[in-house]
């Protein structure tokens, strides 16, 4: 029975060390998913008219830095939460400061290298979507 119990901790042990770093890909896609579809909800046509300006539509099209950044604060703040139920769960006490640390800058590193990677990516994947052809002359 101590042996079927300590396989299932396995596997809570690497979903703990892996969700904070899957939590900051998807939150990074997620940003730059909207922020490409924000080219195609506001054309460079209408934002050089101003009607965008004009109707207010600008500040809700746009994504402020403030809830990227609150984002990935949260990303931490979740992986130290996790780091914290793990530790109980696994080692039958809350003072496991390896795993708080190992989760912290697993959170860390996913959020500093998941806009480096994701962006590419996706820019790569979407780059014509927006661009409408033009008939032949």
């Amino acid at each position: 029975m101590k042996r079927e119990a300590k396989s299932y901790m396995k596997i809570y042990e690497m979903l703990a060390a892996m969700t904070p770093v899957m939590l900051s890909f998807v939150i990074a896609l997620m940003f730059n998913l909207i922020q490409d579809f924000q080219g195609i909800l506001m054309p460079a046509t209408l934002v050089e008219t101003g009607v965008i300006a004009k109707t207010g539509l600008e500040e809700l099209l746009t994504i402020p830095k403030e809830l990227m950044e609150m984002s990935y604060l949260f990303v931490v703040i979740c992986s130290l939460a996790i780091a914290l139920l793990a530790g109980k769960t696994i080692d039958l006490t809350a003072k496991s400061t390896f795993r708080i640390a190992v989760n912290l800058s697993l959170a860390t590193a996913g959020t500093v290298l998941s806009s480096q990677i994701v962006a590419p990516i996706l820019q790569a994947m979407f780059a014509g979507i927006g661009d409408f052809p033009t008939p032949p002359s």
